[in-house]
C-alpha cells in the first residue's frame, strides 16, 4: 500500500519521490567524484607549476565565464558562487594560499577575501593597509587584500600612501567591486532606545544623513574596524554598532 498525501489538487506518491531522490543520490555520486576528480588534477598542476604562484585570477575569471556561457538553464549567479568555491577548494590542494587583510573577522576585507578567493584561504587580520603591504612584503602573507575607493567617501588614501611607499616588487594582480551594505545593530528593541553609536568612521561618513534624521541625539564613538559589542570594552548596553554584511552573523545581534 501506498502512502500519499496531497497538496492542493496535486496528488504526490511517496514511491515516486523515492524513486526521484535515489536519482538524485546518484547524480549526487557523481558530481562528487568528478570533484574528486578536478581537485587531483589541480593537484597535479601545482606539482608542474613548483614554486609558481598557484593564485591567477585571471585564469579564473576566464573559467568561470566560460562556465556561466554553457548553461541555460543554470542562474550564471549560482554557476559563478559554485565554481568560485570549487576553484578556491581546488587551489588550496595545489598549496596553501595566505592572505592579508584589514580585520577583524566578518570586515568589508574579510568579505572580499570570501568574494575574490573563495573560502579556502588562510587569512592574516592587520589593524590598516600599509600592514597588509608590509606582511606581503616580508612574505607572511602572499596576498594583500586593501580597500581603494567609495563611492561615498571617495579614495581611501592610506592605502594610497601604503602603496607609494611598498617595495618595488609588490605589483597589483586584480581588482573587484564588493556592494556595501551597513546596517545598525542593536539589543534595544527601538530607535528611542539608542543612545549612543559606535563604528569606524567610513560608516559615519557614508551614513551622515540617515543617522542625523534617525538618532540626531546619538553620541558618536569612532573606533577602528572592530566597532562589534564583543571588542569594545568601552560599549554600553544602549550603544549598538553600525555592523556590516558578514559581520551580523557572527555577531549574534537582532537587526
Amino acid at each position: 500500500m501506498l502512502e500519499i498525501q496531497k497538496e492542493g489538487t496535486l496528488v504526490v506518491s511517496s514511491q515516486d519521490i523515492y524513486r526521484l531522490r535515489k536519482q538524485i543520490e546518484s547524480v549526487d555520486e557523481e558530481v562528487l567524484h568528478l570533484l574528486e576528480r578536478r581537485a587531483d588534477l589541480a593537484k597535479k598542476i601545482g606539482e608542474v607549476k613548483g614554486d609558481a604562484s598557484v593564485y591567477d585570477p585571471s585564469r579564473e575569471m576566464e573559467v568561470i565565464e566560460r562556465l556561466c556561457n554553457l548553461t541555460d538553464e543554470l542562474d550564471p549567479k549560482f554557476v559563478s558562487l559554485l565554481f568560485r568555491e570549487v576553484i578556491s577548494f581546488c587551489r588550496a590542494v595545489q598549496g596553501p594560499i595566505k592572505a592579508a587583510c584589514m580585520g577583524p573577522e566578518g570586515s568589508f576585507s574579510h568579505e572580499a577575501i570570501v568574494s575574490f578567493l573563495g573560502r579556502f584561504v588562510d587569512v592574516v587580520f592587520v589593524e590598516n593597509p600599509a600592514e597588509v603591504f608590509d606582511h606581503v612584503s616580508k612574505e607572511k602573507a602572499g596576498i594583500g587584500v586593501v580597500p581603494v575607493e567609495n563611492t561615498t567617501e571617495g579614495t581611501v588614501y592610506s592605502t594610497l600612501d601604503a602603496f607609494a611607499t611598498a617595495e618595488q616588487s609588490i605589483s597589483v594582480i586584480g581588482e573587484g567591486q564588493l556592494p556595501i551594505r551597513l546596517a545598525l545593530a542593536s539589543e534595544e528593541k527601538t530607535m528611542a532606545d539608542i543612545e549612543e553609536v559606535y563604528s569606524h568612521p567610513q560608516p559615519f561618513g557614508q551614513c551622515r544623513n540617515w543617522l542625523h534624521k534617525t538618532c540626531p541625539g546619538h553620541g558618536k564613538y569612532l573606533h577602528q574596524a572592530r566597532a562589534t559589542p564583543q571588542r569594545s570594552q568601552r560599549r554600553k548596553r544602549k550603544a549598538p554598532p553600525s555592523a556590516e554584511g558578514s559581520r551580523q552573523s557572527l555577531t549574534g545581534l537582532i537587526f
